[in-house]
């Protein structure tokens, strides 16, 4: 219901009785977020394999804002760098595998262009994500905890003065399986990989055997898990 609201107000030498009519109220929240809801957003170039993205909403003009990222990478054959020890150990040499891998889901959270490297997740599929409600399963790589949620190890991950974010992100995620791979984390093999060494050889007899594991289902279960951690943080 409109309510009329009257008030004396001087506006240099002048006296005004001013009669002000509210129209409506509506909670301070509420209008927040419908403003928010409306506001236009220019992504710019996006980085390619982009296949969600999500900024998260806040009431607090002054809180950084978050945003998601979720990229997709098509099965593939890639070559990584692998030292059967720890990172520190200099007595042991590197070697160079070519392992094939599924398809490859790594999820990037930011806060404004700000890539929040500790926060990264990596998982995989032997298929398509199509749905929010698709399965996620571990991805059995040194450097990536498998027994938690799927984090990066991001020890030796250093990404230069990129121009643009997506260049940016682009190396983030190059630098995931271009540093050196070792044995600092505990990892899970499904028994068709076994060791690095094992899946090394089973990729040279076939380039698809990526596709062929039965990896362990994530504890976040579904995108829409992964995508729902991150809701909380926001």
């Amino acid at each position: 219901m409109a309510a009329n609201v009257q008030y004396t107000r001087i506006v240099g030498n002048v006296v005004e009785l001013v009669t002000e009519v509210r129209e409506k109220a509506i909670d301070y929240d509420d209008f927040i977020k419908a403003v928010t809801e409306q506001e236009g957003i220019d992504t710019g170039i996006l980085p390619s394999g982009l296949i969600y993205f999500k900024r998260y909403a806040t009431n607090d003009s002054c809180k950084k804002k978050r945003c998601l990222y979720i990229f997709e990478q098509s099965p593939r054959k890639v070559a990584i760098t692998y030292k059967h020890a720890s990172a520190g150990s200099s007595d042991v040499p590197q070697q160079r595998l070519k392992i094939s891998l599924p398809f490859v889901y790594i999820a990037i959270p930011t806060l404004e262009d700000i890539i929040l490297q500790d926060d990264i997740r990596v998982f995989c599929s032997t298929t398509k994500i199509k749905n929010e409600d698709d399965s996620i399963f571990v991805i059995p790589l040194p450097n990536i905890y498998g027994s938690g949620h799927g984090n990066v190890c991001v020890g030796d991950i250093k990404v230069g003065e990129q121009v643009t974010f997506s260049e940016r992100v682009e190396a983030t995620m190059r630098a995931i399986f271009h540093s050196e791979f070792n044995t600092d984390l505990s990892v899970n093999y499904p028994e068709e990989i076994g060791s690095m060494k094992k899946w090394d050889a089973e990729t040279k007899k076939n380039p698809i055997f990526g596709l062929t594991v039965n990896y362990a289902n994530h504890d976040l279960k579904t995108l829409k898990g992964v995508i729902d951690l991150y809701e909380q943080r926001s």
